[in-house]
């Protein structure tokens, strides 16, 4: 019975320390915005052009696994600067996690693991303006 007790104890704990996403907030200024100053996650937060929320828990889930921050590896080489993507995860006990991306490459802010981005990453997040001239 103990040995049966400490296989479901090791199966479950993993379990519940997993943080399940409830929302998920996207704020997006366009990678190819150029600024008098590398951009903050704050100063995407407070400029983004598009805000987008993810309200559905099931969603938002499936959101933060297409992050792929199990690919993600600590490179200190790799610089994450001048954002212009700011991903907040907020999970089910009201704990937020983010991710940040500039145009190159994507960091989880907990662990501070980060990877390159792609076109196809990229590609996922870029608006496209249309602008229309009142009917002509």
């Amino acid at each position: 019975m103990k040995v049966f007790t400490l296989v479901l104890l090791a199966v479950l704990i993993p379990l519940t320390c997993t943080a399940k996403p409830k929302s998920v907030k996207i704020y997006y200024v366009p990678w190819s915005v150029a600024t008098s100053v590398a951009m903050s996650a704050g100063g995407v937060r407070k400029n983004a052009f598009v805000t987008y929320e993810i309200l559905d828990a099931t969603y938002a889930a499936m959101f933060v696994k297409s992050l792929g921050e199990e690919t993600m590896q600590a490179d200190p080489e790799l610089r994450v600067a001048d954002l212009r993507l700011v991903i907040d995860v907020v999970d089910e006990d009201g704990s937020i996690s983010s991710y940040y991306a500039s145009q190159f490459a994507m960091v989880a802010e907990k662990s501070g693991k980060k990877k390159l981005i792609d076109e196809s990453f990229r590609s996922r997040f870029t608006a496209t303006l249309r602008y229309e001239n009142g009917g002509s």
